[in-house]
């Protein structure tokens, strides 16, 4: 089934190399949470790397389980564009990432899920928007209006 162009490249190039933005965008958001895992420059040293290889991690698993396929399911529908996929991606990622949060560790630990939760809505922004500039998906939907049509 060949689709309108709402993208340039392959969008499995974009799921391959969007959660790759992921660790920039952890490393900042994980200073809000308390306890910060920062508490002093040595421990950021340490923790920059933690921070960074958990952030991939949870960014593959998201691309894979939701991202790949709600990218699929809006060329389908012919709704993919940047604004929708962002859109969607910030509670979407948020969610798995409490979720992942929740299976990885115990959940007593869990006091501070709501910035956890920025936290993961944040690197799902990050990764849509990394996942959006090499699929090359357009600002715009592709669905066009058709004549005649009201």
């Amino acid at each position: 089934m060949t689709y309108p162009n709402s993208h340039k490249r392959p969008l499995w190039l974009g799921a391959l190399v969007g959660p790759l933005a992921a660790p920039f965008a952890a490393a900042p958001l994980a200073s809000l949470l308390k306890p910060s895992v920062y508490v002093s420059y040595s421990d950021a040293l340490i923790m920059l790397p933690v921070v960074a290889i958990v952030a991939i991690i949870y960014a593959y698993i998201g691309m894979v389980i939701v991202g790949l396929p709600v990218a699929l399911l809006l060329r389908r529908f012919e709704r993919l564009s940047v604004a929708t996929l962002c859109a969607i991606s910030v509670p979407l990622g948020a969610a798995l990432w409490l979720l992942c949060r929740l299976i990885a560790t115990n959940p007593l630990q869990l006091r501070h899920a709501p910035m956890e939760a920025v936290v993961g809505g944040g690197v799902a922004l990050a990764v849509a928007i990394l996942f959006c500039a090499v699929s090359g998906i357009t600002i715009r939907s592709s669905r066009t209006t058709r004549v005649g049509s009201p």
